[in-house]
């Protein structure tokens, strides 16, 4: 069941015998498309989908780039705006208030 531990219906010692393990020091896994030398295999000549004229579905990606730069670009001058207006209504105040409370204390 989901959440719950597993627990072999056979025990323990009777699930580690037909399930030996992956204790595999004489045959190391490498990840695919590696060996023992590493790096990239060449591909399988066999494989249909490698190739010319292979029958994989071509799918189009999202578009990315540009169209995001011009939206980023206006979005930030109309915060670096918005930023501005603000830093001259805060000077304006306490120019006020200076002039204002001047001579008081």
């Amino acid at each position: 069941a989901p959440g719950e531990p597993f627990s072999p219906s056979g025990g323990w010692d009777a699930f580690l015998e037909g399930h030996p393990g992956v204790d595999n020091a004489d045959a190391p896994a490498y990840a695919p498309g590696t060996d023992a030398k590493g790096g990239v295999r060449p591909a399988d000549a066999s494989d249909p989908g490698a190739g010319e004229g292979d029958s994989k579905t071509r799918i189009k990606l999202a578009q990315t780039g540009d169209d995001m730069l011009a939206a980023g670009l206006g979005l930030a001058l109309a915060a670096a705006a918005a930023l501005a207006v603000l830093v001259v209504v805060a000077m304006r105040r306490r120019r006020e208030r200076r002039r204002r409370h001047t001579g008081q204390w």
